[in-house]
């Protein structure tokens, strides 16, 4: 099965994300490329934390650091 980037449309191949020209004659599996997800969860972060008192935005900083160190 291949493995697309739902945003960048890259595919994963040998471990690798690349752009392909073409069709897929496969079945795709959707996904976020390693820098889709970092862009995906700066916009998050900045969303919520411009929603969120000071407090809040600390606290939601460091539940992404958790996250993203999992």
């Amino acid at each position: 099965m291949t493995v697309q980037c739902c945003k960048c449309k890259r595919v994963r191949a040998n471990g690798k994300w690349r752009h392909v020209t073409g069709g897929l004659d496969e079945p795709v599996s959707h996904t976020y490329c390693p820098r889709c997800e970092e862009r995906l969860r700066v916009e998050m972060f900045s969303s919520l934390a411009s929603q969120c008192p000071l407090v809040g935005a600390l606290k939601l900083d460091e539940l992404l650091i958790r996250t993203a160190s999992s």
